[in-house]
């Protein structure tokens, strides 16, 4: 996930910071961990972490601080929802629909007139944000079968983060009309209360599941924290705090850390660490993206094209069996159909019901 749906709208000007770069590492690095797990091998570990689980971290930490540093600028609570609604549900209609059309006939171990009718739980639940994860018949002899798109399942969790971030702005801000410190606490008790359940659930402490609307609660805690951490930071935090030295030097210090310990300071490094990196000066990393376009497509339709390859590559005709050889194919495709999607699809349907909701 990208700042799965935070846009370049909110006057983040990617030519002063790194934004769109940390946009390109975190998906990279979904990417090149789902190129494992889809082998059935285990991906590799940076900071403790599988590659995908960190970059999703990435991308919520990112989504954090430029959804709140949007919603601040925007004014208008009516009109920042609208925004991020168009902005989820363009890229996710188009992607359900390609997927269905484009891709699940292709696969599929089913007539295609029954394909087409089961198809109608896949449509209507990841529309409503309730993630059904298999197309009808569609990838079945895959190491890793019936996911077709395996990264819906943020998707909800981002969306739960847009409905309460306002809420919890709304109330802060009344409080702070009757005493700041209240407001302060009001805050630092919300963010202590998220912090304990995700390290609680990360170090393995709890292991119990809350399964709602498709989504395990439990296990999203413990990415909600990051997009937790990027707003605050951008509501009361201060640029020239973020030093990427300092930020080396926690990062170095963490990794020498062992056991529960290294699970509780985890999302105070990542997220520093990944702020620090944004307001790096100069923002050498930017040239290496700022051309590219798509960050959010190429997230949403990168599973199931890996899915894809491993149908014909390795399930069908036993070619590769190298997961980097197959990552470098995957992540070139990817680029591309994300590119053309969102340039000639997703904006301009974006910008026409932009126009006529506002």
């Amino acid at each position: 996930m990208d700042e799965i749906a935070a846009e370049n709208e909110t006057l983040m000007d990617y030519k002063v910071n790194n934004f769109s770069f940390l946009h390109w590492l975190g998906n990279s690095f979904v990417v090149l961990g789902h190129q494992y797990n889809l082998m059935g091998m285990g991906a590799p570990r940076i900071l403790g972490l599988e590659c995908h689980n960190l970059g999703l971290k990435i991308l919520f930490v990112v989504s954090g601080y430029l959804v709140m540093e949007s919603f601040r600028r925007t004014g208008n609570t009516r009109k920042w929802l609208i925004k991020r609604f168009v902005r989820i549900w363009t890229g996710l209609l188009i992607c359900i629909v390609g997927m269905i059309i484009l891709i699940g006939p292709f696969f599929t171990t089913m007539p295609l007139t029954e394909y087409f009718i089961y198809c109608k739980k896949f449509f209507i639940s990841n529309l409503m944000m309730n993630p059904v994860y298999d197309l009808p018949g569609v990838f079945t002899n895959n190491i890793y079968p019936v996911a077709a798109n395996g990264s819906l399942w943020s998707l909800p969790v981002e969306v739960f983060c847009y409905l309460v971030l306002p809420l919890i702005v709304f109330t802060a801000n009344l409080l702070k009309k009757i005493n700041k410190k209240i407001a302060y606490i009001f805050v630092l008790i919300l963010c202590a209360a998220l912090y304990t359940m995700s390290v609680l659930r990360e170090g393995g402490i709890i292991t119990s599941y809350l399964v709602c609307w498709g989504t395990e609660w439990m296990t999203a805690f413990t990415i909600i924290i990051y997009f937790v951490l990027g707003a605050v930071y951008s509501w009361y935090g201060k640029k020239e705090n973020l030093k990427l030295q300092w930020a080396i030097l926690l990062v170095t210090v963490y990794m020498c850390i062992p056991g529960m310990l290294n699970v509780v300071v985890r999302p105070v490094v990542i997220a520093y660490f990944v702020l620090a990196l944004a307001f790096d000066r100069p923002p050498l990393l930017d040239k290496i993206t700022k051309n590219l376009k798509g960050y959010y497509a190429f997230y949403l339709w990168s599973f199931p094209i890996q899915q894809a390859l491993i149908a014909i590559f390795v399930v069908k005709m036993n070619l590769i069996s190298n997961p980097l050889i197959l990552f470098v194919c995957a992540y070139m495709i990817i680029l591309l159909a994300a590119s053309f999607i969102t340039k000639y699809i997703e904006e301009p349907i974006s910008k026409g019901l932009l126009s006529k909701l506002q």
